[in-house]
């Protein structure tokens, strides 16, 4: 099917009077065999949207319904209800304001994914079934995760500030409209929806990961005590029975001196980097380990200037011996939104 027959076809829909969603109308090309770019897709919505000149008022309300398709089951059986996308699988909320612009964005499985807008604000959706994603390969579940987190930093990209949901929110329409869950949704929690937004506006999401040597950590605890010092220097002189016993004593002095060590750098670095960030939340605190100690696991939201000097502030840390430091981001702030 031509883009000149797509248009005739428009045009034909429009005179009719017809309603029509653009999940339908992308379903209608579809399953016509004509796949459309974006842009092309976006004047084709905008002329259906367009007032038709003679439609009549049964026709304005939505009465009227197309015809199934040749190979299509009829819209009125259970199975054309089965599969019809009336779910709205929701990524994230954006504040456009008065801004009027689209979104361009491949979500999971390849879905395209739109607007709904509601006052300033609007959902970040693609059509599907009403249903949870469900699948046994973990490749796939990766793929759909990747996904979702592509759509939240292209948002990110455009607007600067994203409030995310998590993987698999689906929200259940209605036909004829199933964008209205959406904005009933927004309309609804508009008010946290608000102040969420007014706490994140300009920041985003980075993780900081430290950890401490297993050796180096070692020798900063026997430089500290002086009990592990004297155990150690008993144990030349002992009996292997009796030598078996002093490094038990040994193991558990050092464990507890370890781990005391690395609850006083977790306090200290949280303290340094909590100074340099809106928020921070701790994720996991001073957990001993073999190779590695995990000092501290943090989720820090940040505006774009806070971040310069928590990354000052991390290099000096990772400056100290036996200690590295792992920072990612910006990303979505996932860790500061309930």
């Amino acid at each position: 099917m031509s883009g000149l027959a797509t248009l005739y076809l428009a045009l034909a829909i429009r005179a009719a009077g017809l309603q029509l969603s653009r999940p339908l109308i992308e379903d209608l090309l579809a399953r016509l065999g004509h796949p459309c770019e974006d842009e092309f897709l976006d004047a084709l919505f905008r002329l259906l949207q367009a007032p038709a000149p003679h439609s009549t008022p049964a026709a304005a309300a939505g009465d009227m319904t197309l015809p199934p398709l040749p190979g299509t089951a009829d819209p009125a059986s259970p199975e054309w209800q089965e599969s019809s996308l009336e779910g709205r699988y929701l990524y994230g909320v954006v504040r456009t304001g008065e801004s009027q612009g689209d979104f361009h964005a491949v979500g999971v499985d390849g879905n395209r994914v739109f607007l709904v807008r509601e006052r300033d604000l609007a959902a970040l959706v693609h059509a599907c079934p009403p249903e949870p994603y469900q699948s046994d390969d973990p490749k796939r579940v990766t793929e759909w995760l990747q996904a979702h987190q592509s759509v939240l930093e292209a948002a990110m990209a455009k607007w600067g500030t994203v409030i995310p949901t998590g993987f698999d929110t689906i929200l259940k329409g209605k036909a004829p409209d199933p964008d209205e869950v959406v904005r009933s949704w927004i309309r609804d929690a508009y008010d946290r929806l608000d102040r969420t937004w007014q706490r994140i506006e300009g920041k985003a999401e980075y993780d900081v990961e430290i950890t401490w040597d297993a050796g180096a950590a070692e020798r900063e605890a026997r430089a500290a005590s002086e009990t592990i010092r004297l155990i150690e220097a008993e144990l030349a002189s002992l009996s292997s029975g009796l030598a078996y016993l002093q490094r038990q004593r040994l193991d558990k002095a050092m464990a507890e001196a370890v781990g005391s060590a690395c609850s006083a750098h977790a306090r200290r670095f949280l303290d340094e980097i909590s100074s340099r960030c809106t928020e921070t939340k701790p994720e996991a605190v001073a957990r001993t380990g073999q190779g590695e100690h995990l000092v501290l696991r943090v989720a820090c939201l940040a505006t774009t200037s806070q971040v310069e000097k928590l990354g000052e502030a991390l290099d000096r840390i990772a400056a100290i011996p036996g200690f590295s430091v792992r920072f990612t981001g910006p990303w979505p702030p996932f860790s500061f939104v309930e």
